[in-house]
């Protein structure tokens, strides 16, 4: 290679650009929090509720029934899902 000539990009840098520029990416780390709902949440909560989707960076959540649609996470629940939420925001998009 010349003096001064650029080295190309690894394999791993364009694929990564390629999914970032496509939005892959995002899809992929909202994939990664509905998959960990139940992790989240925990097993009986999980019984109760469904995360349907993310859409416009808020996740969706089905309710078995209208008591669960009032009811407010708990401290523990709401900081395994600010990490989630944190972690998928800081990854590269």
């Amino acid at each position: 290679m010349r003096k001064g000539a650029k080295t190309p990009p690894s394999m791993g840098e364009v694929l990564g650009e390629f999914l970032r520029r496509t939005g892959i990416n995002r899809k992929i780390q909202e994939q990664k929090i509905l998959n960990s709902w139940e992790e989240a949440v925990g097993e009986g909560v999980a019984e109760r509720t469904q995360a349907i989707r993310v859409q416009n960076r808020v996740l969706q959540v089905k309710v078995a029934n209208s008591v669960w649609w009032g009811r407010s996470p708990s401290r523990n629940e709401s900081s395994h899902l600010s990490r989630l939420f944190c972690d998928s925001h800081h990854t590269p998009q």
